[in-house]
């Protein structure tokens, strides 16, 4: 059982990662997550002049959470 959840968080990651990179639309749905996670916290948490980097935290986040699921996994 454990096995087969593991299977299918590195699918998920994997199927992410693919359709992030490779898809003509540009974004898997956990990377759109990710981005509209961070725009959000830019928008309403951080400071205003911080704004300017939302898009380097969305990559560097997205990235890191590929790599979790794919430890995880």
């Amino acid at each position: 059982m454990i096995s087969a959840a593991g299977l299918i968080v590195v699918l998920v990651a994997l199927w992410d990662i693919f359709h992030t990179l490779w898809h003509p639309g540009g974004f898997g749905r956990v990377a759109r997550w990710v981005f509209q996670l961070v725009w959000w916290a830019t928008k309403h948490v951080l400071p205003s002049h911080t704004r300017q980097l939302a898009g380097p935290i969305g990559i560097l986040g997205t990235v890191a959470l590929w790599t979790g699921l794919v430890v995880i996994g």
